[in-house]
């Protein structure tokens, strides 16, 4: 396993590996080599020394711009974001990964105030733990008794399955899209940081948020037209593939077959 520069990603690959352990097949997972230098805005762009070479996978310039901060020293006493994730991992004696929350009944305090809204009403909008920053001033007093703001653990997969909720805003990271697309929640992806803010220019993305809102009008107002209908119709196909255990299963024995063949 070789998860790129993606932490934040190495649930999905903990998954896969528990699904090939199953079969018999033993993992290792690699890392990229970032100790003694520095990590540069180019060195992002492209992938690290030792990912094949045949695989045309590339950052663009925003992506490389957001992870810089995993990069970046605040003060010379403190550890760099990349550093406090490996070394923590060298002293630890046993690290869990939860892949699935083991609470499977949403929290009343939740399930109340959606009960509350009219079916596929409600907007979900996920930005991480810089919400409280980023939010305009005055924003809760505008949005009283019709919006929340929450930045602690949220039942995210549960709260996407309920009936008032229609659409999920997010910044397009991996988990969250899997359990949009596991549920009935049409998606508005905003990548990477670009997704704490409305109006985001860089040299390969510029949107306003203008363009956020015609977005969610496609999915919420006008679903009745073309557009809205093709891409409810592509959600189901997708929401019926990653449900469908027979195919899971037929693609991990024939992954487990091409491995054999190879050693």
């Amino acid at each position: 396993m070789f998860p790129f520069l993606a932490f934040g990603h190495i649930k999905a690959f903990v998954q896969l590996s528990n699904k090939l352990f199953s079969h018999g097949v033993r993992i290792t997972f690699l890392l990229a080599d970032i100790e003694g230098r520095n990590i540069t805005f180019e060195d992002l762009k492209k992938p690290p020394p030792g990912y094949p070479r045949n695989y045309n996978i590339f950052l663009k310039a925003f992506e490389a711009m957001y992870l810089m901060f995993f990069f970046k020293r605040f003060d010379e006493k403190n550890f760099t974001g990349s550093e406090r994730v490996l070394q923590g991992f060298s002293v630890c004696s046993l690290i869990v990964f939860r892949w699935q929350p083991s609470m499977d009944v949403l929290e009343e305090k939740w399930s109340k105030w959606l009960d509350s809204f009219p079916a596929k009403s409600v907007i979900l909008c996920s930005f991480g733990t810089e919400l409280e920053r980023a939010l305009p001033k005055r924003f809760l007093e505008r949005v009283k008794n019709r919006g929340v703001a929450h930045t602690g653990w949220f039942q995210q997969h549960l709260v996407l399955k309920h009936s008032s909720v229609e659409c999920h805003i997010g910044h397009g990271g991996f988990n969250s899209v899997i359990e949009a697309l596991a549920s009935d929640c049409e998606l508005v992806l905003l990548p990477f940081k670009a997704g704490i803010e409305v109006n985001y220019r860089s040299e390969d993305v510029d949107f306003k948020k203008e363009d956020i809102l015609k977005a969610v009008k496609t999915i919420m107002v006008e679903d009745d037209k073309e557009l809205g209908k093709q891409i409810k119709e592509n959600h189901m196909k997708w929401k019926e593939f990653l449900s469908n255990k027979g195919i899971q299963n037929k693609f991990i024995t024939g992954l487990v077959a091409q491995l054999k063949a190879m050693a």
